[in-house]
């Protein structure tokens, strides 16, 4: 028995499908805009450092000492609150020595989707740092598809819906050039 596909209902239901899942709620964590989050984290590890620098004079500690977060805390209003935000996003924080200055990182432990955004997706083990080069995470399979796809989701939709209409168009063409094959010639 032979199965026929219509192919404008797939591409149809692919360009519904593309167009419902990255709502707010599906998939990764879904925050509003990317730039807010980036400015964030950005601040955060800036006002993480001064705090470092305060807490190296305040105890008489050496450059190469490393502090913890919470000991840095007190040092910086509105950073614990700043701090707990990021965490709740799957934030990690790691501090280094004051040797190098505006060395500490931050690096995502679960995967962040944004709605607005220039990169709409961050995958999990992605690392950000004041100055030097953002830690870029090791992309398997999975997570390079996913980023494609939430990078790419609003233009997938109109393409999916223009191969509905391709192929359409396509099997109407090819069903009228078969009636004519088939029908008997007018005499």
């Amino acid at each position: 028995m032979f199965v026929s596909i219509n192919l404008p209902v797939v591409f149809g239901v692919l360009g519904v499908a593309t167009i419902l899942l990255p709502l707010p709620g599906c998939g990764p964590t879904a925050l509003p805009l990317e730039s807010d989050f980036y400015m964030g984290i950005d601040r955060s590890l800036y006002h993480l450092d001064e705090a470092k620098a305060r807490w190296r004079e305040k105890y008489d500690k050496k450059d190469e000492d490393i502090p913890t977060v919470e000991e840095l805390l007190p040092f910086s209003p509105g950073l614990a609150e700043a701090i707990q935000h990021f965490r709740s996003l799957g934030i990690v924080y790691q501090t280094t020595s004051s040797e190098t200055n505006q060395s500490d990182v931050a690096t995502l432990t679960r995967d962040l989707r944004f709605v607005g955004a220039f990169c709409h997706y961050y995958p999990a083990g992605m690392g950000f740092r004041i100055q030097g080069p953002v830690k870029a995470p090791t992309y398997g399979l999975g997570t390079r598809l996913k980023a494609i796809y939430f990078n790419t989701w609003y233009l997938l939709a109109p393409l999916c819906f223009l191969l509905a209409g391709a192929s359409w168009v396509a099997s109407q063409l090819a069903s009228r050039w078969t009636a004519k094959r088939r029908s008997p010639p007018n005499t």
